[in-house]
């Protein structure tokens, strides 16, 4: 019994000493965190626009909507601003390019709209690949602290 107890004191030890590491994550550690699972949505939405919306258009200045996502961090915000720091917008480049595909994703009185976009953001196999990125990118800062 003495020694489940020493084991279970000893697991607890370890799981308050992360939980205080993880709260003790700098601004910049953060945003690394946030950075690997908006890296992998990005990818996502890219392999889905090309899979269901790519056309044979050739526009020789903006190139087709599917080219043109990426990856933004917001610009100017304060932590009252609702939109935590640290936080990346995936979406496309142009605003053209955002206009359409949300026509194409909610649809119009003309155009029954596919929602290929919110399917994406509920799939819960990219929010599990989401959350293995950024618990991946987690436990590697922990590591590099040394609290492991």
């Amino acid at each position: 019994m003495a020694e489940e107890l020493n084991g279970l004191d000893q697991a607890l030890n370890q799981f308050i000493k992360k939980v205080k590491s993880a709260s003790e994550l700098s601004e910049a550690d953060k945003l690394d965190i946030n950075m690997a699972g908006a890296q992998v949505f990005e990818e996502a939405l890219r392999r889905e626009t090309r899979a269901k919306h790519y056309s044979n258009k050739k526009d020789s200045k903006f190139g087709h909507a599917a080219d043109g996502i990426g990856m933004y961090s917001p610009r100017g915000l304060s932590k009252d601003s609702g939109v935590p720091i640290g936080s990346f917008i995936v979406g496309w480049k142009y605003h053209f390019h955002a206009m359409n595909m949300m026509r194409v994703n909610d649809g119009t009185k003309k155009l029954i709209g596919d929602n290929f976009i919110t399917n994406l953001r509920h799939d819960s196999n990219v929010r599990s690949e989401m959350l293995k990125a950024e618990k991946s990118k987690y436990d590697e800062l922990l590591k590099k602290k040394g609290d492991d």
